[in-house]
């Protein structure tokens, strides 16, 4: 994996003591006290160069969102936004954050979970690509307002391996909040599939296809003109 979680140089031994990019971890202690978590910038810049690379050797003129959820340090996000990844926003609190980091409007997505109608006004408020997880949140949504861009969150219904096909005629109707119904098998063999990571049929995330069809021909109808597709991958 690259010796993606190897060691780098911005850890020393110096005489039995350690240093994390060139500084002591005694005189951090001293300092700010203990117990202490010390990010290194060195190594948060080539984890950031690594992924972009290999995204784009695959998908050219792709751009990374860093999950905000994952670390909200305001230091450690804004090293990422020099790095040219976009902020992956939660909840209105997370959007604020983004912003304080230094983030454009442009650069923030904002996808959460059985949002309310109150974080749904704040995402359109923030000016922020909106990715929605229902279609009765993208009924809310368009209610109050027109995001920049509109979202929807699909479950294929597929798991890991899986033979499937996707036309809309193979998914039974399901009342929303329900998982989606398992795709029919098409004499694919399962193996060809064995490389994609996909959560399943049980995903608490996702619409199905034919709910998420109407939530797009929704947004279309209410003019909105940039549109994404999100699906959770495990």
């Amino acid at each position: 994996m690259d010796n993606l979680f190897q060691n780098r140089t911005f850890l020393k031994n110096r005489q039995s003591k350690l240093f994390v990019e060139n500084v002591s971890t005694e005189s951090l202690a001293r300092k700010f006290g203990t117990p202490l978590y010390v990010y290194s910038e060195t190594r948060i810049r080539e984890n950031a160069k690594r992924l972009k690379s290999a995204l784009e050797k695959s998908i050219p003129h792709s751009q990374l969102y860093y999950a905000v959820k994952a670390n909200n340090n305001l230091s450690v996000l804004s090293i990422l936004r020099s790095e040219g990844l976009g902020a992956d926003t939660a909840g209105p609190l997370e959007i604020e954050l983004a912003k304080k980091a230094g983030f454009k409007k442009s650069q923030i997505l904002y996808s959460g979970v059985f949002h309310s109608d109150v974080e749904l006004k704040a995402g359109l408020k923030a000016g922020v690509a909106i990715n929605v997880d229902s279609l009765s949140a993208a009924k809310r949504l368009l209610k109050f307002g027109k995001p920049p861009l509109f979202s929807m969150r699909i479950n294929p219904g597929i798991g890991k391996g899986e033979a499937f096909h996707v036309p809309v005629s193979g998914l039974s109707k399901s009342s929303e909040g329900r998982s989606p119904p398992k795709l029919r098998e098409s004499g694919v063999k399962a193996d060809k599939f064995a490389d994609l990571v996909f959560a399943g049929p049980d995903a608490k995330f996702g619409e199905t296809t034919e709910n998420a069809l109407a939530g797009y021909k929704l947004a279309k109808k209410a003019g909105i003109k940039k549109f994404g597709l999100h699906m959770m991958t495990g």
